[in-house]
């Protein structure tokens, strides 16, 4: 067959085909002198018939209805930011590929998309087509199998398998660092703990300020304010890290040289508590709940360079100098952020969009002017101004009260630590303000967030504790490294090497009734409140005693003879003229309170099926017996049985016939029978720790202050006779070569 006729043929023959398809005619429009469309009677059509010639319905009928998910579905989908997520997510796309032809060749990152899995060219999601495609398909981008491929694939689906994926940001959840701090106040409007740039922790409790060095963990009280009936509100470091300032509840700014440990001066001015403080090279700015900013210069005299900044109506909690030093904002109790210069008494900007306190400001150190600010409960949005040109720029609602915000050196991120209701900590992406990391589960609001040499520690303040969890920038590699660069500080690659290894680390107590004994530290587990029973339930140990009473007397006496690094046996002896049933009472709610935090740190890994029976090895079962709801001994196992006894121990501590708190209530006839069976119950935790959780101790490396900790307890119980050498037998072997 000649070949130009063969040609003629096939073109003639495709268009026959084309003509006889059911589909709505191309309708011929023509411009008549009024220039309304007019179409040709013979193109035209009456009805609109769908074509079925490559129509999937059961396809199409899915996909015209993926987007549309419930609200419980969005939540989880938002919350697939793990490295599993991501894997599911990508499973998912490889899925419709395959099945339902949708073309997705790219899995977006979870936390900055909400349609993660979307094709790359979106389509029209159409269920009925009244026209085919001319378009020739190509075997690249089409979801048809080659047959010269060798991959069981589509083409799309292995540009999704082979396109690169982001490694998910990780903090974490496990803080470097676990403080005691008895005494500090969980106060939104104080600012009770600084870093500073030498890598010194300065923390405000009660009257005094105790320094925690970070390269050394030295602890060293700076000064006691109750010769002068006066207690901390606030501290800060200068600059250069020498000097700190420690605001009053009376009105007073003190200026303390850390290095001499000695005070400098006194600054007067303010009439009431002093809850925020700012550094600018030597000047120290001040805000008050007297509604007052003075600032000064502390080379000279007070009063010659004494400025006073009115613009507040109520308490002024918040105070930051902008990275060039020439702007200082303000956040008060009064809902307003303002903005002064280093020349005028009145602010040269005001923003009243916040409607709740405005503590949480941060400067930009990536653009010039940008100021970020923070609203509490009632508020819960975080705001961005340009200061350049008095402009808001944007607007979150976080859903929490919003404590306090820092933006990372190394990275255009913002880190927000938050309060009620979420206790969290968030990352965001600035200026997207998508989140790139969230650290949820917190039992406190985390209500300080502090910066180091190269990194963003936040704080969280318990009842007992001062938690430090630490975010770190995103480094080109994507890994932290492990060994140290001769530019980082000690707490630096101390920093990188925990977060590296994910595990806890070494537990300070920061000022506890009994540190710093002479056979090692005692030990404060880095594990919330909240995890050491079940989730679903606080519990909360009994507060100490109230300082001015009898018992707090002796608390102090008992850590004074500690700390002075006398013999254990010598310390628990009952000092002359003192009544036993006080110095039992004191020893009773501190062991309550530290044995529960040492059974805290291995509750994740007591459960029902690791820890059936309670028992203390093979040869002993400890079986619950109380008078409620168990009035015969009942096997459990060993977490129904620590929270059981948890319960009732504090049930017991509570009650104020048998421990008083008053000096004039007497103690009831049986209170040592009452003590002996709470401290006999209290030893079978060491028993079920020591025997079957002891490896996870030695993991932890917290072995030493479990066994200074029980070394304790035993030289007290055995030289009161507080319990009966048949309970101690368990740990006979054990005792004898640990504390004969």
């Amino acid at each position: 067959m000649d070949q130009d006729y063969e040609r003629r043929l096939l073109r003639q023959i495709n268009v026959q085909n084309e003509n006889k398809v059911p589909c709505i005619s191309e309708v011929r429009r023509t411009l008549t002198p009024s220039n309304s469309p007019v179409s040709s009677p013979s193109k035209s059509g009456d009805r609109f018939i769908p074509s079925r010639a490559a129509a999937n319905w059961s396809i199409n009928f899915h996909r015209i209805n993926e987007n549309e998910k419930s609200p419980s579905q969005n939540r989880k989908a938002k919350d697939a930011t793990s490295d599993s997520g991501k894997d599911g997510l990508a499973y998912s796309a490889l899925l419709k590929n395959e099945l339902l032809g949708a073309g997705i060749e790219k899995v977006q990152d979870p936390q900055t998309e909400d349609r993660r899995l979307q094709p790359s060219t979106p389509e029209k999601k159409s269920l009925f087509k009244y026209s085919l495609s001319t378009k020739r398909a190509s075997p690249d981008d089409g979801n048809d199998i080659s047959p010269y491929s060798l991959s069981p694939v589509s083409n799309k689906s292995q540009k999704l398998l082979r396109s690169p994926r982001k490694p998910t940001r990780k903090i974490s959840k496990i803080p470097f660092k676990v403080l005691d701090a008895p005494e500090l106040q969980d106060d939104f409007y104080l600012n009770l703990v600084d870093w500073s740039s030498l890598n010194v922790l300065s923390v405000g409790l009660g009257t005094c300020v105790y320094l925690w060095s970070a390269c050394t963990s030295q602890v060293i009280r700076l000064c006691d304010l109750s010769i002068d009936g006066d207690s901390v509100t606030s501290v800060g470091w200068s600059e250069r890290g020498n000097l700190v300032a420690v605001g009053t509840h009376k009105g007073y700014v003190q200026i303390w040289d850390t290095a001499a440990g000695k005070k400098l001066s006194t600054l007067e001015g303010h009439s009431a508590r002093v809850g925020a403080l700012a550094w600018n090279a030597d000047q120290l700015s001040s805000g008050s709940r007297d509604r007052l900013i003075l600032q000064r210069d502390i080379r000279t005299p007070p009063l010659q360079s004494e400025r006073r900044l009115q613009g507040h109506r109520q308490e002024v909690c918040g105070l930051k100098w902008s990275t060039d030093h020439q702007l200082l904002a303000s956040g008060g109790n009064d809902n307003k952020l303002l903005v002064w210069n280093n020349s005028s008494s009145g602010p040269v900007q005001q923003y009243t969009e916040h409607l709740a306190a405005v503590k949480a400001i941060a400067w930009s150190p990536h653009q010039h002017g940008l100021l970020a600010s923070g609203g509490g409960t009632a508020d819960r949005c975080i705001r961005f101004w340009n200061t350049l040109t008095s402009q808001p720029l944007q607007c979150i609602d976080t859903g929490s009260q919003v404590c306090n915000l820092a933006w990372s050196k190394h990275a255009n991120e913002l880190v927000s630590t938050h309060g009620y209701s979420q206790n969290q900590i968030l990352v965001w992406k600035y200026p997207s303000l998508t989140q790139v990391a969230k650290l949820t589960g917190h039992s406190y609001r985390v209500l300080y967030l502090l910066s180091c040499k190269t990194a963003l520690c936040s704080v969280i303040v318990s009842e007992y504790l001062l938690k430090l969890f630490v975010y770190v920038d995103e480094y080109s590699d994507g890994q932290l490294n492990s060994q140290p660069n001769a530019t980082d500080s000690p707490l630096t690659y101390f920093i990188r090497i925990e977060i590296k290894q994910n595990h806890l680390v070494e537990i300070t107590p920061f000022s506890s009734p009994f540190t710093d004994i002479t056979e090692g530290l005692y030990f404060t587990m880095a594990v919330s409140l909240k995890q050491v029973f079940n989730k679903d339930k606080t519990f909360r140990p009994k507060r100490k005693f109230e300082p001015g009473t009898q018992r707090f007397d002796l608390h102090k006496r008992a850590q004074a003879s500690l700390n002075a690094g006398l013999d254990l046996k010598l310390a628990v002896q009952l000092p002359s003229n003192e009544d036993l049933n006080d110095w039992v009472a004191v020893h009773v709610v501190d062991f309550f309170n530290r044995i529960n935090l040492i059974y805290g740190t291995v509750s994740e890994f007591c459960t029902n099926d690791t820890c059936p029976i309670m028992s203390g090895g093979p040869r002993y079962e400890y079986r619950w017996q109380d008078e409620n709801k168990y009035k015969k001994p009942t096997a459990l196992s060993a977490p129904q049985y620590m929270s059981l006894l948890m319960d009732w121990i504090e049930t017991q501590v509570n009650n104020e016939s048998i421990f008083p708190t008053n000096v004039g209530t007497p103690f009831p006839r049986n209170f040592l029978q009452v003590c002996k069976k709470i401290l006999s119950r209290l030893f079978r935790v060491f028993v079920h720790v020591y025997i079957h959780h002891f490896d996870r101790i030695s993991l932890m490396g917290a072995e030493a202050h479990v066994n200074t900790c029980y070394k304790h307890f035993y030289y007290f119980v055995t030289e009161f006779h507080l319990i009966d050498n048949k309970e101690l037998l368990p740990l006979k072997e054990m005792t004898t070569q640990m504390c004969h």
